[in-house]
């Protein structure tokens, strides 16, 4: 089985307190399927990461699910982070791809 999840940078541009990160690959060939979970620092707590248009807060724990599958697949979703107010974007985002 092999499963995978990389990032895939463009040029960081920042609107509007929006920072567009890329493009996520997701990858797994595990016919039951498979979750995609980003792990986050503590200092972007408090701040939304966008996967292809769709809020996922991050807040508390420092990992969150953002996507499942229940099939084997392969898959590209636009990222970007949104950051209340002025905030500074000081951390950082891993992913991870966990076979079910």
């Amino acid at each position: 089985m092999i499963c995978r999840a990389t990032v895939e940078t463009s040029a960081s541009q920042q609107q509007r307190g929006v920072i567009q990160l890329g493009q996520l690959k997701e990858f797994c060939n595990n016919a039951t399927g498979y979750e995609v979970w980003v792990d986050y620092s503590a200092n972007l707590s408090g701040t939304t990461l966008m996967v292809d248009g769709q809020a996922v807060r991050l807040a508390g724990n420092h990992s969150v699910r953002i996507s499942t599958s229940s099939h084997a697949a392969s898959q590209s979703r636009d990222l970007a982070l949104s950051l209340p107010g002025n905030r500074q974007a000081n951390g950082s985002l891993s992913f991870r791809v966990v076979p079910v």
